[in-house]
Protein backbone atom coordinates (compact mmCIF):
# COMPACT_ATOMS: atom_id res chain seq x y z
CA UNK A 1 0.00 0.00 0.00
CA UNK A 2 1.35 3.68 -0.94
CA UNK A 3 0.37 6.39 1.00
CA UNK A 4 0.30 10.03 0.68
CA UNK A 5 0.64 13.11 3.08
CA UNK A 6 0.43 16.78 2.37
CA UNK A 7 1.89 19.29 4.90
CA UNK A 8 1.60 23.50 4.34
CA UNK A 9 5.09 25.09 5.09
CA UNK A 10 4.82 27.50 8.37
CA UNK A 11 7.74 29.19 8.26
CA UNK A 12 9.15 32.94 8.63
CA UNK A 13 12.02 32.06 6.99
CA UNK A 14 13.12 32.76 3.27
CA UNK A 15 13.81 29.33 3.15
CA UNK A 16 11.94 25.84 4.68
CA UNK A 17 13.53 22.60 5.39
CA UNK A 18 12.60 18.58 6.43
CA UNK A 19 15.58 16.55 8.12
CA UNK A 20 15.39 13.15 8.30
CA UNK A 21 17.71 10.78 9.95
CA UNK A 22 18.50 7.28 10.32
CA UNK A 23 20.88 5.98 12.81
CA UNK A 24 20.86 2.04 11.38
CA UNK A 25 21.67 2.76 7.70
CA UNK A 26 24.96 3.25 6.51
CA UNK A 27 25.90 3.53 10.12
CA UNK A 28 23.95 6.49 10.66
CA UNK A 29 22.81 9.08 8.28
CA UNK A 30 20.94 12.56 8.23
CA UNK A 31 19.25 13.68 4.72
CA UNK A 32 18.41 17.49 5.06
CA UNK A 33 16.71 18.84 1.93
CA UNK A 34 15.93 22.93 2.23
CA UNK A 35 13.91 25.23 -0.49
CA UNK A 36 11.94 28.36 -0.91
CA UNK A 37 8.68 27.74 0.81
CA UNK A 38 6.99 30.94 -1.27
CA UNK A 39 8.01 29.17 -4.47
CA UNK A 40 7.38 25.68 -3.13
CA UNK A 41 4.37 26.23 -0.36
CA UNK A 42 3.47 22.49 0.25
CA UNK A 43 5.58 19.70 1.31
CA UNK A 44 4.29 15.72 0.33
CA UNK A 45 5.81 12.59 2.16
CA UNK A 46 5.12 9.34 0.20
CA UNK A 47 5.56 6.22 1.61
CA UNK A 48 5.57 2.64 0.38
CA UNK A 49 4.74 -0.73 2.48
CA UNK A 50 4.77 -3.60 0.63
CA UNK A 51 5.99 -6.66 1.87
CA UNK A 52 9.22 -6.35 2.18
CA UNK A 53 9.65 -3.02 0.87
CA UNK A 54 9.69 0.50 2.45
CA UNK A 55 10.23 3.80 0.45
CA UNK A 56 9.97 7.11 1.56
CA UNK A 57 9.78 10.31 -0.30
CA UNK A 58 10.19 13.92 0.38
CA UNK A 59 8.46 16.22 -2.28
CA UNK A 60 8.48 20.00 -2.00
CA UNK A 61 5.39 21.04 -4.10
CA UNK A 62 3.70 24.15 -5.79
CA UNK A 63 0.03 23.93 -4.81
CA UNK A 64 -0.71 28.09 -4.47
CA UNK A 65 0.85 30.01 -6.75
CA UNK A 66 2.07 33.35 -5.94
CA UNK A 67 2.33 34.63 -9.59
CA UNK A 68 -1.34 33.30 -10.48
CA UNK A 69 0.51 31.16 -13.52
CA UNK A 70 -1.42 28.23 -12.59
CA UNK A 71 -4.01 26.88 -14.23
CA UNK A 72 -5.40 24.43 -11.60
CA UNK A 73 -5.44 23.84 -7.63
CA UNK A 74 -2.56 20.99 -8.38
CA UNK A 75 0.12 23.00 -9.35
CA UNK A 76 0.22 22.87 -13.14
CA UNK A 77 1.73 25.82 -14.90
CA UNK A 78 -0.11 27.39 -17.66
CA UNK A 79 1.01 26.99 -21.28
CA UNK A 80 4.49 28.62 -22.00
CA UNK A 81 4.79 29.57 -18.28
CA UNK A 82 7.80 28.97 -16.43
CA UNK A 83 9.11 28.45 -12.71
CA UNK A 84 12.39 28.84 -10.97
CA UNK A 85 13.17 27.71 -7.56
CA UNK A 86 16.09 25.83 -5.53
CA UNK A 87 16.60 22.83 -3.70
CA UNK A 88 19.97 22.30 -1.54
CA UNK A 89 20.32 18.66 -0.21
CA UNK A 90 22.26 18.01 2.48
CA UNK A 91 24.16 14.63 4.10
CA UNK A 92 25.59 13.92 6.75
CA UNK A 93 27.16 11.18 8.85
CA UNK A 94 25.46 10.60 12.31
CA UNK A 95 26.79 8.99 15.27
CA UNK A 96 24.22 6.54 16.40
Amino acid sequence: MDYFQEFPIASDKSAAFVEVRNGALAEGISVRLSFPHKALSTFGIWRAFQSGVYALALEPMRRRDPDAQLDNRLGALLPGASASYWLELHLESVSR
